[in-house]
């Protein structure tokens, strides 16, 4: 957590007032380095083998850029490029009105589209002429580019915080000196913890959400069964590019790069393949769950689960961590410790004793 950005918010963030006591803990997974979390997700029990959609994905490395070049997502407009005609109306004579939209300097209309709330407006804007196309499909790859940007946790320390947590009990050389001589104080009972501060959410699958709006518009665009349709007129513009987006290496790697560990995707495919024939079978297990079940930090043991390994001291709490493709494993050096069997041994026990009774 940046000093910067907990100054402009409060104060100092964590009370160090007395521990509360409860039958359960509700949990949020926070980056610490970029000050944003996904929000509460209730009790361990109820979402640790279930909420690897929203983490796994943050920690992809990919082997290219995020997202293709602006021209390959939105494309430039090329006059007759399987352009078709249209049941609507034709575009309208230039208007000699010099208050008009697409006659102010260019300046000025990216000024308008960069003030635009979601990317819905602006898209609706960007397709209203050629003249805005050309100058809001540039705002709106920025804006894609940006989502991607935070999107991306992959090398940021992330812990996974009980409600009951304390400051005077947060995992060793998680925070800074520097940061923690802004985050910790005692003398204001009413400043935030950990848990309860107020980090920016980060929605899920807010990258995703937006990209399906353009690929809506593609799929309507290439529609046969909407040749008429004013957006088949569009098919030039939309790039297909995007559906390629996140290519996950197969099998992956996990690497937790702050202790120099990693958990071979393979190793988790085996668990499954042997489990397949007994009760219960280990289903819905990814990298992702991995480093759930080894992030969570509590000073409360209270997890809603059967499981008594002490998963609520995670030893990976506040750790950097990112995921790659198995050919990293052909280069990896003498520094780094395969904990495969290690990670897999615990998932094991923990699946047992939540759904083996």
């Amino acid at each position: 957590m940046r000093a910067p950005h907990v100054r402009s918010a409060a104060t100092c963030c964590f009370n160090l007032g007395p521990r509360r006591q409860s039958s359960s803990s509700s949990w949020k997974v926070v980056n610490i380095d970029k000050c944003r979390t996904f929000g509460g997700w209730g009790k361990l029990g109820e979402w640790l083998f279930a909420a690897d959609d929203d983490l796994e994905p943050c920690l992809v490395v990919s082997s290219g850029p995020i997202l293709p070049d602006c021209d390959k997502v939105f494309r430039p407009y090329e006059p007759g490029r399987r352009l078709r005609r249209s049941v609507f109306p034709q575009t309208a004579p230039p208007s000699s009105n010099p208050n008009t939209l697409v006659n102010l300097p260019a300046e000025t209309v990216i000024e308008i589209c960069s003030h635009l709330d979601g990317l819905g407006d602006l898209l609706v804007l960007s397709v209203s002429c050629q003249v805005l196309w050309e100058i809001g499909r540039h705002e709106l790859y920025r804006r894609l580019a940006r989502m991607a940007a935070d999107r991306l946790w992959a090398g940021d320390r992330i812990i996974c915080v009980g409600d009951y947590l304390q400051n005077d009990d947060l995992p060793e050389n998680v925070f800074t000196p520097e940061e923690e001589a802004d985050f910790t104080c005692d003398d204001d009972e009413d400043q935030p913890t950990l848990y309860t501060f107020p980090f920016k959410i980060q929605k899920r699958d807010n990258f995703d959400v937006a990209l399906a709006l353009w690929d809506g518009l593609y799929m309507t665009a290439n529609s046969s069964a909407d040749h008429d349709s004013i957006m088949f007129d569009l098919y030039p513009l939309l790039g297909s590019e995007t559906r390629t987006r996140y290519k996950r290496p197969q099998p992956g790697v996990l690497r937790n790069l702050s202790k120099r560990q990693y958990v071979r995707e393979s190793a988790l495919f085996e668990l499954i393949a042997r489990r397949k024939d007994t009760m219960p079978p280990i289903k819905n297990v990814r990298l992702g769950n991995i480093v759930l079940s080894r992030i969570c930090f509590s000073s409360d043991s209270s997890i809603s689960m059967s499981y008594e390994g002490g998963i609520h001291r995670g030893v990976w709490a506040g750790d950097r961590f990112d995921i790659v493709a198995s050919k990293w494993l052909e280069e990896v050096d003498e520094g780094w410790m395969d904990i495969s069997d290690e990670a897999m041994e615990e998932m094991e026990a923990i699946w047992e004793s939540e759904y083996g009774r």
